[in-house]
């Protein structure tokens, strides 16, 4: 979907229409359900959290910055719901800030590896950040520089987490 397409459905939306967001639904639940199943670990859970996230996304429909990117928006409401949602259940997980250099990488060779592997064999060998970030660059094909904004990291950092669980992926043979 293209941003145009997007912005035509949050008008929808606004108007009160139903279709907009079931546009909206039917091209992102799942990948949205992948990156809320990545961070809350159960099916149930990520089920429940998802169809919370497009009822934030109507909700939220007027806070949308027309001429912007969509996929960051509805990949941080995400994100934010799905964490809101550990943290009323007070499993949420510590996460370490990490500072490295400047780096942005990209392979297609990487998108095939993480195309492959199934989600819940990934989710057993990388940290949350991770996969969040792997899930967000590869299945949602958001830019190094909207994740380093949704994580409120700098880009070398989230560059770096991506290419460390890259490399975590390929030790645990999946290339």
């Amino acid at each position: 979907m293209t941003d145009i397409q997007f912005e035509d459905n949050i008008e929808l939306i606004l108007h009160g229409s139903k279709d907009g967001l079931k546009t909206i639904y039917d091209e992102y639940v799942k990948i949205v359900f992948s990156l809320v199943f990545c961070i809350m670990g159960h099916q149930q859970d990520a089920e429940d959290v998802t169809s919370d996230v497009f009822i934030k996304l109507w909700d939220k429909a007027e806070t949308y910055h027309f001429g912007g990117k969509h996929k960051p928006w509805i990949m941080a409401i995400a994100r934010n719901t799905a964490i809101d949602a550990l943290r009323k259940e007070n499993h949420i997980v510590a996460i370490d800030e990490m500072e490295e250099p400047e780096e942005e990488i990209q392979s297609s060779l990487e998108s095939q590896i993480c195309n492959k592997i199934p989600l819940e064999n990934a989710c057993s060998h990388l940290n949350p950040v991770e996969l969040q970030i792997v899930t967000m660059h590869v299945l949602g094909d958001i830019s190094f520089k909207d994740l380093s904004k949704i994580f409120q990291k700098p880009l070398g950092t989230v560059a770096w987490i991506y290419r460390k669980a890259i490399n975590k992926l390929r030790r645990y043979d999946y290339d």
